[in-house]
């Protein structure tokens, strides 16, 4: 569903928090006194190092670009020894908005990721356990084999932080639909593999026995919209044969199946370019699109009123 979209990497070897110095000094971040002492049973090694967006590189190489692509602002690290012989890295990146930091956490979460009941939303992969609350997304690497201390350490970190945080304004229309816990994507990378959905929400929606992969891509205006679907269009068909191109959805649509006889809908909806595929039978699909686009007129903002003109007065 997206590219970049799957069991968190794992990070580069771990430097610790203070192997590697900034290459030049950077205001502390007003998230250090989360990083304490001791975090339960976990002792701090050290003291936390803040790292500006700029200098992120220094502790995670190309990585931090990744980061950086939803408005970081600085990230601080810990380093943390448990009693049996556990040891992990505690990093707390601090974005510009609520928003901004669901894309980052979000984009990291596959799809088979396990949930926790962390933060506002939290997972854990094979090497990290990361957690959304707020503007924060707090990322843990260990090697504890008790995976359940590393979740112990991750509550102590993020019950601090205030949370609360909503989701992406782009993600509203799925209001209604069954999606899937844990689905919801917000990126700005690329999405269905293509670099013209970056910008854009996703979601895996079920449907009945079927599940439904849903992106949404809001573009600033209808004519942009309409170029990005027929690019899409024509991508598409270059591979899956159009087996109803004239479909009552949206301003336009269409609808195609490939060799596998997996299913795609597409449509625009004014300045909006929805996008479902799955194995769901096309009459699933058709009734999926018609609610999504109903959302969407619903959410579309007014048409704008022109000012009325000026009454120029006149000499009798």
């Amino acid at each position: 569903m997206l590219a970049g979209c799957g069991d968190e990497p794992r990070p580069p070897a771990p430097r610790t928090a203070q192997a590697v110095a900034p290459a030049a000094s950077v205001p502390e971040s007003p998230l250090t006194p989360v990083l304490a002492a001791s975090l339960g049973r976990w002792q701090r090694q050290g003291t936390p190092r803040t790292w500006s967006a700029e200098s992120l590189d220094l502790y995670l190489g190309t990585d931090a670009g990744r980061w950086r692509l939803y408005a970081l602002v600085d990230t601080v690290v810990g380093s943390y020894d448990h009693p049996g012989g556990a040891t992990a890295l505690v990093e707390l990146h601090r974005f510009r908005t609520p928003s901004d930091a669901f894309g980052a956490y979000s984009t990291r979460r596959g799809f088979d990721a396990r949930l926790v009941p962390l933060g506002d939303e939290a997972f854990v992969t094979t090497h990290a356990l990361l957690a959304w609350k707020g503007s924060v997304v707090l990322r843990i690497v260990g090697d504890a084999r008790d995976r359940g201390s590393l979740e112990e350490l991750a509550r102590d970190a993020t019950a601090p932080l205030p949370g609360g945080g909503e989701k992406p304004a782009g993600l509203n229309f799925l209001a209604g639909q069954a999606v899937v816990p844990g689905t919801e994507i917000w990126t700005r990378e690329d999405a269905f593999g293509y670099s013209m959905f970056r910008g854009s929400g996703l979601a895996r929606i079920r449907a009945g026995d079927a599940t439904v992969e849903v992106l949404r891509h809001p573009s600033g205006n209808d004519r942009d919209a309409l170029a990005v679907f027929e690019e899409f269009r024509s991508s598409v068909t270059l591979s899956a044969r159009t087996l109803d191109p004239v479909l009552r959805i949206g301003n336009e649509a269409f609808f195609a199946q490939d060799s596998h006889l997996a299913n795609t809908l597409a449509f625009r909806a004014g300045s909006d370019v929805v996008v479902l595929r799955g194995q769901a039978p096309p009459e699933t699909l058709i009734q999926i699109a018609a609610e999504l686009a109903t959302r969407l007129r619903a959410l579309a903002p007014p048409p704008a009123t022109p000012a009325p003109a000026p009454v120029t007065a006149t000499t009798p």
